[in-house]
């Protein structure tokens, strides 16, 4: 998930730059306008903090953390294949 993570951020980072997308993501559309370095680094950071916990091999091991988990993969997947999907038809 961080690595899907870190392609989306540079994809998205590269497609807004270029004028070729819009962020959906009103949140993230908010700090893109503020700067788009802080977008960039914003989005990063969660693949960071993922990164962070695999060192630390301190993955939380309860169910709910790991069901919620599964559901955000298949998710992020399934809005990174879209994201790829666009480009690819622009």
């Amino acid at each position: 998930m961080a690595a899907l993570n870190i392609i989306d951020a540079v994809i998205s980072f590269i497609g807004l730059k270029l004028d070729l997308i819009q962020e959906a993501n009103p949140l993230m559309g908010y700090i893109y306008n503020q700067h788009p370095f802080l977008f960039l680094l914003v989005k990063l950071s969660f693949s960071f903090l993922l990164y962070s916990f695999l060192y630390a091999n301190k993955i939380p091991t309860k169910n709910i953390v790991k069901y919620t988990t599964y559901t955000a993969v298949v998710v992020y997947s399934f809005v990174f294949s879209l994201h790829i999907y666009w480009i690819v038809k622009i």
